[in-house]
């Protein structure tokens, strides 16, 4: 990158100033004007190693901080939104997009340094450069979601750019730290934001595209669990607007992954990712009522969820689109076949899931559907039959229940669920009457499949 010419402009620097840079000195405030000065005369490429070089630092010394109150919290701000977003306070110009690609460029370009530091670190180093690029990663990319500001909109807008760009490049070092900072952020509205651009990009408006994101589970599987238990979410939690089934590219791409690779359904557990602590948010305030569901749990839940709702909204859909569901049979009955197919790829994944983890020496099962996503199931489907007026006994809403107790059982014979058959009843039992449903929830087997006992997949 040419950095022979900086090296001799830092070392002029530091004979002129007091000493190096360390943002958490109690005098940096005072020589925030200097700061400016030396980072507005020098090149993007030079700008960012240096400011990568002082927050390296800066993090490392704030490891001991609470989250949300490292000291000189403000400054350090200031200098990411005025030198690495080109955004100072007080701005409302839109920085170049020239400048906006070639940041993207760089942010890649450090990334990948630092990923090579690590795997060139001997083991003790390893695992602290390796948190220090997540750090830094959070650091630049963190907000807190309950005060968006202009320079946040920003931030959150270059996110999305960089890890579509890293998926189209398969840029793991980016990756890697996005699979991070999604499972930190929860079910934020960050997070949302960032997933629902992806989905934008790959399925609207560049379907063609999605040949890339199909190579995703092999370039970064972490990446893929990650994105994959937030889309679900996404998709599943809105139902009251009638609007949570999956555009046909995404349904086809979410099968593909689950069918050909069953186990990425357990990545969260075989390959767990850190907690990094938020330079922007108090910890008191980083709680967020669903984090548990995403950071934890996996995509199981999202993706039974979304197989048993999926009838009830392939209705609805054909009704709001043509006033006759029937009108588009072809379309329709693509769609049923591929759901069809998922469902029975996620139920194959929680078998497989339970062979290797008692491979790997598991004694129990790790949850993966909860109490609190059984509920969310039953209450968007109680929604949706009440949205529609549909009959009781119709073919949708049957096939939706039909799913839900084969993934009831399935869970409960692979340990996937952790809650008793009484409590399932009790949580249940504002459902139509189904006949699967009330063997599975009322038969003495303690969940064991026996043989020939796994019905057909609807």
């Amino acid at each position: 990158m040419g950095y022979d010419n900086h090296q001799n402009k830092m070392a002029a620097y530091r004979d002129k100033h007091s000493g190096p840079v360390c943002l958490w000195y109690s005098n940096t405030p005072q020589r925030m004007p200097e700061l400016r000065d030396f980072l507005s005369h020098q090149e993007l490429p030079v700008a960012l190693f240096e400011l990568f070089s002082w927050f390296e630092k800066y993090f490392i010394q704030c490891e001991n901080f609470p989250p949300g109150k490292f000291p000189n919290k403000e400054c350090v701000s200031q200098l990411i939104a005025e030198f690495v977003f080109n955004h100072p306070e007080g701005s409302h110009k839109r920085p170049n997009p020239l400048r906006e690609l070639r940041l993207l460029e760089e942010l890649c370009h450090s990334l990948k340094e630092m990923q090579h530091k690590e795997e060139d670190s001997e083991q003790s180093h390893h695992d602290r450069n390796q948190d220090m690029r997540h750090v830094l990663f959070e650091g630049l990319f963190g907000c807190n979601p309950k005060q968006l500001n202009k320079v946040d909109e920003y931030r959150l807008e270059v996110l999305g750019k960089l890890v579509s760009l890293a998926i189209s490049i398969k840029s793991v070092s980016v990756l890697e730290c996005a699979a991070i900072w999604i499972y930190n952020q929860g079910f934020s509205p960050v997070c949302t934001t960032l997933v629902s651009r992806l989905v934008e990009d790959y399925c609207t408006l560049v379907p063609g595209s999605l040949g890339v994101l199909g190579d995703l589970v092999q370039v970064c599987p972490q990446f893929t669990s990650q994105f994959l238990t937030a889309v679900m979410y996404v998709f599943n939690s809105n139902t009251d607007k009638g609007a949570a089934i999956l555009p046909e590219s995404l349904l086809e791409l979410v099968t593909t992954w689950v069918t050909d690779s069953p186990l990425l359904c357990i990545e969260h557990i075989t390959n767990r990712l850190p907690h990094v602590p938020s330079f922007y948010t108090p910890i008191k305030q980083q709680t967020h009522p669903d984090i548990l569901y995403l950071s934890n749990r996996g995509p199981i839940a999202g993706l039974v969820h979304c197989c048993v709702i999926a009838p009830l909204l392939s209705a609805q859909n054909g009704a709001m689109e043509s006033g006759n569901p029937l009108e588009e049979p072809s379309r329709g009955t693509k769609t049923g076949l591929m759901f069809s197919k998922l469902f029975l790829g996620v139920l194959q994944s929680m078998l497989y899931s339970q062979a290797e983890l008692a491979r790997l020496k598991y004694i129990r099962c790790p949850e993966m559907i909860t109490t609190e996503s059984i509920k969310r199931m039953v209450q968007n489907v109680s929604k949706l039959i009440k949205l529609k007026h549909l009959p009781l006994q119709s073919e949708e809403v049957q096939m939706a229940l039909d799913r839900f107790a084969q993934a009831i059982q399935v869970a409960l014979a692979t340990g996937v669920i952790h809650s008793s058959r009484d409590k399932l009843v009790n949580i249940c039992s504002g459902l139509p009457e189904n006949r699967l449903l009330h063997l599975v929830l009322h038969h003495k087997d303690n969940g064991k499949i026996a043989p020939g006992a796994m019905l057909q997949v609807g």
